[in-house]
């Protein structure tokens, strides 16, 4: 991991516009490859924030409504 980001942060030293991922993949990979990185970054955020919600709401129930048979239908609208 150390490796990954030192070397992205070798690129971004020696980049002279600043860019986000998908930028910089585009300046030296080309236009295709920039058209992918973002579409993993959109597809990678929503399927995060989806696992989040899930385990959240698991968790939730672990925690606060373990005893609470009568709201358990309601734990995932409270969190």
């Amino acid at each position: 991991m150390i490796l990954t980001h030192l070397i992205l942060g070798e690129i971004v030293l020696r980049t002279p516009k600043d860019y986000k991922l998908p930028g910089y993949a585009g300046h030296y990979l080309g236009e295709h490859v920039k058209k992918f990185l973002g579409f993993i970054s959109v597809i990678a955020l929503s399927f995060s924030l989806l696992i989040y919600l899930v385990l959240g709401d698991k968790f939730a129930k672990i925690l606060f409504f373990s005893g609470a048979g009568a709201f358990k239908p309601y734990v995932f609208i409270l969190v």
